[in-house]
């Protein structure tokens, strides 16, 4: 998780090539890199909660 936030608060996750193609704007690619923070930093979290939860219900 934190090698892709890393990345992508770097602006090394994308290639330059591809940011410089204009295929998207820099308002798209913006939002695009908002939403995959969250979806990791998501999926981080459930994994987390679902450890617990497995944990929990092991030691009953």
């Amino acid at each position: 998780m934190s090698l892709i936030l890393n990345l992508l608060v770097r602006g090394a996750l994308v290639s330059p090539e591809f940011l410089d193609s204009g295929v998207f704007e820099a308002e798209t690619l913006r939002i695009l890199g908002i939403l995959l923070g969250f979806g990791v930093v998501a999926l981080w979290g459930w994994s987390i909660l679902d450890g617990w939860l497995k944990r929990r219900r092991d030691a009953r």
